[in-house]
């Protein structure tokens, strides 16, 4: 799913920074409509897994660090979120055991 919040990423920046394409407002209505659809959808299937288990953790942990050269490089206005993100990650995995992994 990063691939496609990327790519209307992308397209947003052209709605916004081009002229050409500023007027067209349904456009860019449409782009910030699928971009928050696939944020959602993310987030819901998240939030659907077993919350004891690894992969519950693991998922979030690495989607953030897979995002990091994405942010830096074309999402800077989310750079203080994302080291606040890496400051906050509980590596003890609460409310799971060995066990459960």
């Amino acid at each position: 799913m990063k691939v496609n919040v990327q790519k209307y990423g992308y397209l947003r920046k052209i709605y916004q920074a081009d002229s050409l394409f500023s007027i067209q407002k349904l456009p860019f209505q449409a782009i910030e409509a699928e971009i928050q659809r696939i944020k959602k959808e993310d987030s819901d299937f998240l939030k659907s897994l077993d919350p004891k288990s690894y992969i519950s953790w693991y998922l979030p942990i690495r989607k953030l660090v897979s995002s990091v050269s994405t942010v830096v490089q074309y999402r800077t206005e989310e750079i203080p979120a994302t080291i606040n993100a890496f400051r906050n990650i509980d590596y003890t995995m609460s409310g799971s055991t060995k066990a459960d992994c």
